[in-house]
């Protein structure tokens, strides 16, 4: 146990380290949690692939081999809002271009049916980066940059236990932190950074219902998070960015605390396979934006559904080959554009292809990439003006797999 104990702390210490940014896909979160799953559209919650499967659910401790993962992934968004020729036109949010996004994981089995395991990655997230030409009220025109950019780590500590052969269930304790950064939206030229801190949980469970079919369920619990006190006032609207015309981009008297906390979510699923060699996961997930206010109130989002489809083919003895495809409906509805404009979260469809090849010594590597597709949402920002917002995605994730 005091070997698994320190190798807890090495990937709590290496996370805090590395601090990842960033830019999530559904709403303000990952399609996903680990490279493989990312591969087959997120696809995890009855899907035990590796440790990572640990962040979706941590009942699948009891399934997955010992061993540990490793993994990058660099995620490159183009985010842009286009105010019409009588407003200046399009302004595009990527002066900051590509962001990384490490993640590990690691599990041990114990005695009596039981599994230690962690996993680290990043949960979610939010950037956008205008120039200095964005039409910014908050000082003189081309004189400051304006944007914001959220991080957000898990650091989960997980135990699991079978039940019996065929079932499990499992416990997470979501250890969170956020780092928030604004320029030159609350005062002219400056630039305000928080971090916050939060104690939250995953339950899980994972069965066999046949030789071939498994079926899982998690949910994740809101996690209230510490506030955010140098940026609380684009939580609390006081002092709230504008658009071009001066419309407030905040909901007015909103009281947050500076709090962004973290949104529960549950996800259902089932994986089954179609042949000795194709194995095909689907999941249905809720995420509950609603529960927190600094969102729902700030930027209107209402809660948001999220369908996940993959399906893995082992080629031959080296190579499996893997495709995904996820859905979530846009959070930002159109009448609340304006509200949106530094938070444009408005893709949809994503389509994701991956490959998984053995090493020797009990290890593979695998290769991912992902298309977001691009959306747009246009919505009015008063004076008789609108804005519409529109995001593509593309990312490439490598990672690496050792069993024990």
């Amino acid at each position: 146990m005091q070997h698994i104990f320190k190798k807890t702390l090495l990937l709590s210490a290496l996370s805090i380290s590395i601090a990842p940014t960033v830019y999530a896909t559904n709403g303000m979160a990952p399609t996903g949690v680990g490279q493989i799953h990312k591969a087959m559209g997120g696809a995890a919650v009855a899907n035990p692939q590796n440790t990572m499967t640990l962040g979706t659910n941590p009942a699948a401790g009891s399934f997955i081999d010992d061993g540990f993962d490793v993994g990058l992934e660099v995620f490159v968004p183009n985010r842009k809002a286009d105010f019409g020729a009588a407003l200046g036109g399009v302004y595009d949010a990527n002066n900051t271009k590509a962001f990384l996004v490490p993640e590990g994981g690691y599990k041990k089995t114990l005695s009596n049916g039981m599994s230690f395991g962690v996993a680290v990655y990043g949960n979610g997230g939010m950037n956008t980066d205008y120039k200095p030409s964005f039409p910014n009220p908050n000082a003189p025109p081309g004189t400051t940059k304006a944007g914001i950019d959220f991080k957000q780590v898990f650091i989960s500590p997980t135990i699991s236990k079978k039940i019996n052969d065929n079932h499990s269930i499992g416990l997470s304790i979501n250890l969170v932190a956020q780092a928030f950064n604004s320029t030159g939206l609350i005062t002219p030229g400056t630039t305000a950074t928080d971090t916050a801190t939060g104690i939250g949980a995953t339950i899980g469970y994972l069965g066999k219902i046949s030789p071939t079919a498994m079926v899982g369920f998690s949910h994740r619990f809101k996690t209230t998070m510490g506030g955010f006190d140098k940026n609380a006032p684009l939580f609390n609207g006081a002092t709230i960015p504008r658009d071009a015309t001066g419309a407030p981009l905040s909901a007015t008297g909103t009281v947050t605390n500076g709090q962004m906390d973290v949104p529960g979510a549950t996800t259902i699923g089932v994986s089954f396979d179609v042949s000795p060699k194709t194995r095909v996961a689907v999941d249905v997930q809720r995420i509950y934006y609603s529960q927190v206010k600094a969102i729902h109130d700030g930027f209107k989002w209402d809660d948001q559904d999220v369908i996940k489809l993959g399906v893995k083919h082992q080629l031959n003895n080296k190579v499996a080959l893997m495709a995904g495809f996820n859905y979530g409906e846009s959070v930002v509805d159109p009448l609340a554009a304006g509200f949106n404009i530094i938070a444009p979260a408005v893709t949809e469809s994503h389509l994701s292809l991956g490959a998984e090849i053995a090493l020797k010594k009990n290890s593979s590597l695998s290769v991912v990439y992902m298309h977001a597709f691009e959306n747009k949402v246009k919505g009015p920002i008063g004076g008789g003006n609108s804005v519409e917002l529109s995001m593509f995605q593309d990312s490439l994730g490598i990672g690496y797999s050792r069993t024990f």
